[in-house]
């Protein structure tokens, strides 16, 4: 068994439809197999073996595609890095996952992504090759000095055998984020990776007539549906490098998409756009049948908006990247904005008390979830939760109810974890951060209420006795250190903050 197959087997079915739409970019499945086929030679040739792990950062384009599907051909692992960390935490994942090897696009200079990946692959000594993509067609241009990956596929034949690898073989590490604010690399099989698209086709009815847009970044889970789907359908897929709003529209109505793949966080900017985007919406509605959405609640006033305007069909994921992000499943609510609604096949719930005994309907515990599509576990290096996994049930952190007719409800969160635009920040990580400071004395970070984000970052402040130190430093400070997505937005500076008995702050008692 090997995932490539889902690419493998569109190649052969549907060897000339358009597979990826990058740009203007258009990429055939034929296309992509031949490509990757070749990379997949020059990265054997270059002594990259079956079980090796290969990290990749690379924001969405054909270049990632490519690149992930040659990894898995060789029987690799690819760890799939985000796009926005910064040295040190690429370093710590590097380490972690132990990765042999690293392709790496370059970046601008605007996002110097391949300058920070490389000063931590230099930081890194167990991984031991580096190969830069570049960022146009005239070579490398921020890392001249690096290899270029062009030298893995130039000269290299279009075939290659994809290796036959156990279905519990290790397919693909992506990196979470913990408690306490370490990233955890999460490992997926090679079975599950094949297994995710046949569920999603059979819950969204994907066909070779739909052109998906995907406005997530592929380093995360929905690589799966976005690749592995379009593959097992013979559909289309069109990518985008970074999220604009405007360019989502413009994408729409060009492409005529018929799924859109979405954070929930950004449905508000969606339709500010419209206001100043002049492009055809009511030829948009007229395509576009279904709109998924992950990460992020929709809040009820966005969904009624966009069902009433559009007449689409929006369905909104909850879960967690130890569960492929599949777990569970519901119709975005108006009525019930807490209601997650019924589970995806084969996916079972239980509340619990602190005891690990079930709770009766209606009441509160952590919600425990037990799928076939739940990781093996965390790659070697990651640092493990004191509960992961009890018995094959895995602890979401979440808390949450059942009613008497099965719903399952959201109540509040055991992981101290803010949900900004879809994306995890975990307060440990950012108050880390903070605290390296040298004016800064105690800091607690915590999620406040924002229209825009569904969480904002906030940072508490307690400084020192005699620092000085203003916001806006605090604020460049801490996204010099750790990932756009994550640095603190708000800061407070606070005469002392709630600290109980053990010495840990009493975050409740903090303004919201």
């Amino acid at each position: 068994m090997n995932a490539a197959s889902c690419l493998e087997t569109a190649a052969r079915e549907y060897p000339d439809r358009v597979f990826i739409v990058d740009g203007m970019q258009r990429a055939t499945f034929r296309e992509i197999d031949r490509r990757a086929n070749r990379l997949a030679n020059g990265l054997a040739a270059e002594g990259i073996r079956t079980g090796d792990c290969v990290a990749l950062t690379c924001p969405s384009s054909v270049e990632f595609v490519v690149a992930y599907y040659a990894i898995l051909k060789i029987g690799a692992v690819a760890a799939t890095l985000n796009t926005l960390l910064k040295r040190a935490e690429i370093a710590e994942q590097l380490a972690d996952c132990k990765a042999k090897a690293y392709l790496c696009f370059e970046g601008t200079e605007e996002f110097p992504m391949g300058r920070e990946a490389f000063a931590a692959f230099q930081a890194t000594p167990s991984c031991t090759r580096f190969w830069a993509i570049s960022a146009g067609s005239n070579g490398l241009s921020l890392l001249p000095d690096s290899q270029p990956w062009t030298e893995l596929l130039d000269r290299q034949p279009d075939v290659f055998e994809s290796v036959d690898l156990s279905p519990d073989a290790t397919c693909c590490i992506t990196f979470t984020s913990g408690t306490t604010g370490r990233a955890k690399g999460v490992e997926h099989s090679h079975a599950v990776e094949t297994l995710v698209p046949y569920v999603m086709q059979n819950d969204y009815q994907a066909a070779a007539t739909d052109v998906f847009l995907l406005a997530l970044p592929l380093f995360t889970l929905w690589k799966t549906t976005a690749l592995h789907l379009t593959c097992m359908v013979g559909a289309t897929v069109a990518v985008m490098p970074r999220f604009n709003a405007g360019e989502v529209w413009r994408i729409m109505e060009r492409e005529r998409v018929t799924v859109l793949i979405v954070s929930g966080a950004v449905f508000r900017f969606l339709r500010d756009a419209m206001e100043q985007e002049q492009v055809d919406y009511d030829g948009i509605a007229r395509h576009w049948r279904l709109c998924l959405s992950g990460g992020f609640r929709i809040p009820a006033d966005l969904h009624r908006f966009f069902r009433a305007r559009f007449g689409i069909d929006i369905l909104s994921m909850y879960g967690s990247t130890e569960l492929h992000g599949i777990s569970l499943t519901h119709e975005a609510s108006e009525e019930a904005d807490d209601c997650v609604g019924r589970l995806f096949r084969g996916v079972h719930v239980r509340i619990v008390d602190e005891q690990m005994n079930d709770v009766p309907p209606g009441e509160s515990g952590e919600i425990l979830v037990r799928a076939p599509t739940l990781m093996k576990g965390y790659c070697a290096g990651s640092v493990k939760p004191e509960k992961a996994i009890s018995n094959g049930w895995f602890h979401t952190g979440d808390l949450g109810r059942r009613n008497t007719d099965g719903a399952l409800y959201l109540t509040g969160r055991i992981k101290d974890m803010i949900n900004r635009k879809g994306m995890k920040v975990f307060s440990a990580q950012v108050e880390n951060a903070l605290l390296a400071h040298p004016a800064i004395a105690r800091v607690a970070v915590v999620g406040i209420p924002d229209e825009y984000a569904g969480e904002e970052v906030k940072a508490f402040v307690q400084l020192r006795e005699a620092g000085q130190c203003t916001a806006d430093e605090l604020i460049a400070w801490a996204r010099e250190r750790i990932a756009a997505y994550a640095y603190p937005r708000l800061v407070e500076f606070v005469a002392s903050l709630p600290i109980g008995p053990t010495g840990k702050v009493h975050k409740h008692l903090l303004p919201r």
